[in-house]
């Protein structure tokens, strides 16, 4: 794997890596719709080697199997397909505060090397060892999906005006209002709860929404933890891959 860079003077350079074949034939299984028991691939340094990437693990169950087989010390790479959509991801992992600086050092070096294998995938997402769950990266990738505006996958209906046409032959009128009315407490305790029940929800672009570390941008209204919860429902889709009531059967532990 070729690289260049302010470093180098714009010289390639090899960045080192050799990734073993078994690599990309164990990602085409994962990406083969006829094998749907086999969705995520774990990829690392050969035993003894500093420079051989090979198939640690490869296996089924989303990406909950996947967090599980990964080792907290152990550097690895890998992808996996989303089982809610579909769709194609990478991560790494660069080990936990017992790993040596040498070995991190050299994993995040040869990570776009190691990605390149991984054809078909889009993004790069956190996975953690025994804690990640598909609604853990599905949060994710709302900061990362591009709004489709500007990537123009799919194309937004033009907003429906509202036209007045007269009225039916034979059509009843409204009664004039009563100006003189004067509602009494019960009435007006009937009016503010019925006005709150019927009270429609606040809905903001993706682009108001994502990428927000700090709750205070948010519009008002916003849940910061439930931001996915003020996309309309077709935005919804876009980001996601999914409607609203999948989503919302995804496990959150």
């Amino acid at each position: 794997t070729m690289q260049t860079g302010c470093l180098t003077g714009g010289v390639k350079r090899s960045s080192g890596a050799n990734v073993l074949s078994n690599v990309s034939e164990n990602w085409s299984k994962v990406r083969d719709d006829g094998l749907p028991n086999t969705d995520w691939l774990i990829c690392g340094f050969l035993e003894g080697s500093k420079t051989d990437v090979t198939t640690l693990f490869i296996g089924g169950g989303g990406v909950e199997a996947l967090s599980n087989a990964l080792k907290p010390n152990t550097p690895a790479y890998g992808g996996f397909r989303l089982r809610s959509n579909g769709r194609f991801v990478t991560f790494f992992h660069v080990g936990d505060e017992t790993t040596s600086s040498l070995l991190k050092g050299r994993v995040c070096l040869y990570k776009q090397a190691v990605f390149n294998i991984f054809q078909g995938s889009d993004c790069e997402v956190t996975v953690l060892p025994n804690v990640t769950t598909e609604y853990d990266v599905m949060m994710q990738l709302m900061d990362k999906i591009p709004s489709t505006k500007h990537t123009g996958h799919m194309k937004r209906r033009p907003q429906e005006q509202t036209v007045a046409r007269p009225a039916a032959a034979g059509a009843v009128k409204p009664a004039p209002r009563n100006h003189n009315f004067q509602p009494n407490s019960a009435s007006v305790a009937k009016t503010t709860t019925t006005s709150s029940v019927r009270k429609k929800p606040m809905y903001y672009p993706y682009e108001s929404l994502k990428n927000i570390s700090d709750s205070s941008p948010l519009p008002s209204g916003v849940d910061p933890c439930h931001r996915e919860q003020s996309l309309t429902a077709q935005e919804f889709i876009q980001v996601f891959g999914v409607d609203q009531p999948t989503f919302a059967k995804l496990p959150k532990w």
